[in-house]
């Protein structure tokens, strides 16, 4: 499970304290079915998993100019590995001097927890604002972004493609973990339409408001 925390200098300036990993930024892409029509023109929301290499939150920021970057660090699931969300917090503290940045912490194992900040920003950032989210955090994480996308996809989902990857990525297994989902199509429809449910409940409002209106 690389890095090392040997190999990572926290005494190093920001910015100088190197990429792990990955190596630079090839480019940003999306594809078509992850792709919303939805507020253009409008100002940009971008939502970010802080990693190791903190050149993806640079072409992030740097080429699609958001007017918000919303920077998410992520809390290691093992405690041996605590060291992780202060080092890439390091690494990426160059981009707090950036003029609008908010940063959050979520734990990188509770995909619940990224579904619901996302939700979170929606309703902040939805009604005056596209929303962009880069799914770079972990496998978890990216699940629970992959779930926010049925719950709401008028939001775009970008990823930074780097050059390449470190010789020394990972090596072994520690554990395989698994979602159950039995009913995949009643999970997805599910989802799917939890972004009516405003004007659902709005309509059960009124035709319950007209009932106990009194009569003329």
């Amino acid at each position: 499970y690389f890095p090392t925390q040997a190999e990572v200098d926290l005494d190093a300036t920001p910015g100088s304290i190197g990429t792990f990993l990955t190596k630079d930024v090839h480019r940003i892409v999306t594809t078509g079915r992850l792709t919303s029509i939805g507020m253009q023109g409008y100002p940009l929301v971008v939502v970010a998993f802080a990693t190791f290499n903190f050149k993806e939150l640079d072409a992030l920021v740097n080429e699609l100019g958001p007017q918000w970057a919303v920077i998410i660090d992520g809390a290691p699931h093992s405690p041996e590995d605590a060291w992780r969300l202060e080092a890439v917090k390091a690494i990426n503290r160059k981009l707090e001097s950036a003029e609008r940045s908010i940063r959050f912490t979520l734990s990188t194992f509770g995909y619940e927890d990224t579904i619901g900040l996302l939700e979170e920003l929606y309703q902040m950032y939805s009604d005056s604002h596209r929303i962009m989210i880069a799914p770079t955090g972990s496998k978890l994480q990216a699940t629970g972004v992959g779930f926010f996308h049925y719950m709401r996809p008028d939001v775009q989902i970008v990823y930074p493609v780097t050059s390449g990857f470190a010789s020394e990525y990972t090596e072994g297994c520690k554990a395989i973990w698994a979602i159950s989902v039995p009913e995949w199509r009643d999970f997805v429809g599910t989802l799917s339409s939890f972004r009516k449910r405003p004007l659902r409940h709005l309509h059960e409002e009124i035709v319950a408001r007209s009932r106990r209106s009194p009569t003329v």
